[in-house]
């Protein structure tokens, strides 16, 4: 996931007083208690402790997570619902209509190693945000602003540093096109679409505290994120590494397959 916009903390200390409109839409944020559900996914986590979704992160119905991923990060109906439809296939059960937040730390369905944020399954916990693996990423995002470049640049380290010390790496060609689905989805959500690009200090504050950034002057974007933004930015990530010589085209949904993990990574 991927949510951004420049931080003016002094200005918004001014004002908070008088909460804006922004920060009125949002229920109160809140973070996990002893039994709540949470997941890899700090964008879904987030709308969790949001209460957009259920606090305990149990129980996630389609018409639930639609409107939630509307209200929270403004996604049009067939990016949400597509999301939500990949999320179903982590739920075990047969002809499942609803998933938890836990369901999605089963690895090689949608998590997977290699992570800018979790853990690899290998270690242990994947799911819970880890500060060591955290700082490998950020360390490449150099600069006050994410960029194509340095974007690719820390998705490329956290890979081959899970390639060392993980005996069981697995990532293949369509995992790497899911890992740029997913920087791509947090950018849409948080950043400029059109250049690919999002403020590092709003994209650490989301992934550190699982919280919408409105503190920091963040607002969901006012046109409707749509798959070929996912697709566009996507594009931009992959041309970086040159990897893969034939890429999305607008219409792909980079995230389709098993991608819900792209709301954080």
């Amino acid at each position: 996931m991927k949510f951004i916009i420049l931080s003016t903390i002094l200005a918004f200390g001014l004002v908070s007083a008088r909460p804006s409109f922004e920060e009125r839409s949002i229920p109160a944020w809140h973070p996990p208690t002893r039994g709540d559900l949470r997941s890899p996914c700090p964008g879904l986590n987030t709308l969790a402790n949001h209460g957009l979704l259920p606090r305990d992160g149990n129980n996630l119905r389609r018409a639930v997570v639609v409107d939630a991923l509307k209200t929270g990060y403004n996604f049009d109906d067939a990016l949400a619902n597509g999301l939500f439809e990949t999320g179903l296939t982590t739920n075990p059960e047969p002809n499942a209509t609803w998933f938890s937040l836990e369901h999605l730390n089963t690895h090689g369905i949608i998590e997977h190693d290699a992570s800018l944020s979790r853990a690899d399954a290998y270690t242990g916990n994947n799911h819970a945000f880890n500060p060591s693996i955290f700082a490998q990423t950020s360390k490449y995002w150099t600069g006050a602003t994410l960029t194509p470049t340095t974007m690719a640049y820390a998705r490329i380290a956290r890979e081959l540093d899970s390639k060392v010390f993980n005996p069981e790496y697995a990532f293949d060609a369509s995992r790497e096109i899911q890992a740029w689905g997913e920087s791509a989805i947090f950018t849409a959500a948080l950043g400029n679409i059109q250049e690919g690009t999002a403020d590092k200090n709003i994209v650490e504050y989301f992934f550190k505290k699982e919280r919408l950034p409105v503190a920091l002057g963040w607002k969901k974007q006012a046109v409707p994120v749509q798959n070929s933004d996912l697709a566009h930015i996507t594009n931009l990530i992959g041309n970086v590494t040159g990897s893969v010589p034939v890429l999305l085209t607008p219409s792909e949904n980079p995230l389709r397959s098993r991608g819900l993990h792209g709301l954080g990574v």
